[in-house]
């Protein structure tokens, strides 16, 4: 398998845990625009206004991280996943590390807030994978163009794409499961081993070839 696509499955599986992760914790996704904003409105009408602050918080880090991971992809021309990426993969390790400390010191806002800017880098950096568009937090786009792939006939090209597709939505679910348990059973301990296959990927990012 392409050494891209082990980093794609790696960080599609590292998105599915954390954002499982977070949600056991503290009914708060990190990675998800979508669910949060509905969230959000829930928790508006229940009138539970801490896990709104979370929402909040959450919405706002990932997407003050995902324009911090686009511009170092720009900066890096990180767009094909060549070893640049590696330091931005530790810095999300270390920023992951700290918010499960915040969490464990009893501050649920700083955990949200870490997750999600750690989660927001990596949405931002990793977008494409050589001509198709991926996603390594959320399934939604991925599964929208494994559908559109399945109608465009049984062209080699598509059949290589839906392969791609297809893995990066199983291991998203795989790794959502995984953070879900992990951490029902074990919280934030659990929720750790997440740095495992965050960074196993860092580690094959820096066997790469730099394509620019």
């Amino acid at each position: 398998m392409d050494k891209r696509i082990q980093v794609l499955l790696l960080l599609t599986l590292v998105g599915g845990f954390a954002d499982a992760g977070a949600f056991v914790l503290l009914g708060t996704f990190t990675g998800h625009i979508t669910g949060n904003a509905v969230l959000a409105m829930i928790y508006l009408a229940q009138g539970h206004w801490r896990t709104l602050g979370y929402c909040a918080i959450a919405l706002s880090c990932f997407l003050a991280g995902t324009f911090l991971g686009s511009r170092w992809r720009q900066r890096c021309q990180t767009d094909n996943m060549p070893r640049h990426i590696a330091p931005l993969l530790g810095g999300q390790a270390l920023l992951m590390l700290a918010g499960s400390g915040l969490w464990l010191m009893g501050s649920g806002a700083g955990f949200i807030l870490l997750q999600a800017l750690a989660l927001g880098l990596q949405n931002g950096v990793v977008q494409s994978l050589r001509s198709a568009k991926v996603h390594s937090t959320y399934i939604t786009g991925m599964s929208t163009s494994l559908i559109n792939s399945l109608a465009n006939g049984c062209q080699p090209q598509e059949r290589a794409l839906r392969r791609t597709l297809l893995r990066g939505i199983l291991a998203f679910v795989v790794g959502a499961l995984l953070g879900g348990v992990l951490t029902e059973r074990f919280a934030v301990l659990g929720f750790l081993a997440l740095l495992l296959p965050l960074l196993a990927a860092a580690r094959l990012s820096q066997r790469l070839p730099d394509e620019g």
